[in-house]
């Protein structure tokens, strides 16, 4: 089952719903979309500052296999590889980045599918959020992990 990182905004919103709607849930794993068409994926994942930066790489792998005589074959390889390296790497550059945007990590859910992620995720989240200060009651609950956070028993684990 696809595991999912749950990012929220910093500072948070003080209605419940608003806070719901702000998450991000980014997926664990390889990043199809990112490998096939990164200058497409890029963009459409809202990552700006990362997409000159990868083009600088590709045009620095280009001049590489050029000084070094390479032809379009080695080129089509390096490109291959450039590319395949960045599918693996994708989501936790998206990670980072929401990082310095001030999302927290406040959980990591499984589900099926996103859709699954998120609704397991929101029923053990939503009634845990206290309307007055916000942050999750679930540690009083359950016992804390070796990450920090506490883990309810549908597989959601919020950090506090």
């Amino acid at each position: 089952m696809p595991t999912y990182t749950v990012h929220e905004p910093n500072p948070t919103a003080e209605d419940i719903d608003e806070r719901a709607a702000r998450l991000v849930f980014v997926k664990e794993g390889f990043a199809l979309w990112a490998f096939i068409a990164p200058i497409i994926w890029l963009p459409f994942n809202r990552m700006w500052l990362v997409l000159p930066l990868f083009l600088i790489a590709v045009a620095g792998v280009a001049a590489a296999v050029t000084v070094a005589g390479g032809n379009a074959t080695v080129a089509g390889w390096a490109m291959f590889l450039l590319n395949l390296i960045f599918g693996f790497e994708a989501r936790n550059i998206r990670r980072a980045m929401l990082a310095a945007r001030g999302y927290d990590v406040i959980g990591v859910v499984t589900g099926r599918d996103l859709e699954d992620a998120e609704r397991r995720f929101l029923s053990e989240w939503l009634p845990t959020v206290s309307a007055s200060d916000g942050k999750p009651a679930a540690a009083a609950r359950t016992a804390p992990q070796s990450g920090g956070g506490s883990v309810p028993a549908v597989g959601v684990s919020m950090a506090t």
